[in-house]
């Protein structure tokens, strides 16, 4: 039993199973074992941290100064010019990243 407390659940009969470490308990059965998880607030909050490091550097990359060293046409990568894949790109990773951040604050 490593990985949690075994206690009674009384709210346990009116779920339908409940998982105990990888394996699921019948419905009925009102002992239930939690798994020791992760402090939430610290995930949070570096995901949090990496959504604003990530948005910073998306508005300096597609802005007028960090654009500059990307405001090319040629190569042409995907078949469209290198400045519109280097825009697509970082709205790909923003769609990604949020999405991520989405998943972190759901829980």
């Amino acid at each position: 039993m490593g990985c949690g407390a075994l206690y009674r659940d009384p709210l346990a009969w009116q779920r339908a199973d409940i998982e105990l470490c990888g394996q699921y308990l019948p419905r009925g059965d009102i002992l239930t074992y939690h798994c020791a998880m992760p402090d939430p607030s610290r995930s949070k909050r570096t995901a949090t941290r990496v959504g604003i490091a990530y948005f910073v550097a998306m508005a300096v990359a597609v802005t007028f100064p960090g654009i500059i060293p990307f405001n090319t046409i040629r190569p042409f990568v995907f078949g469209v010019p290198f400045v519109f894949a280097w825009y697509l790109f970082w709205i790909v990773g923003a769609v990604l990243v949020f999405a991520c951040l989405y998943r972190v604050f759901e829980q």
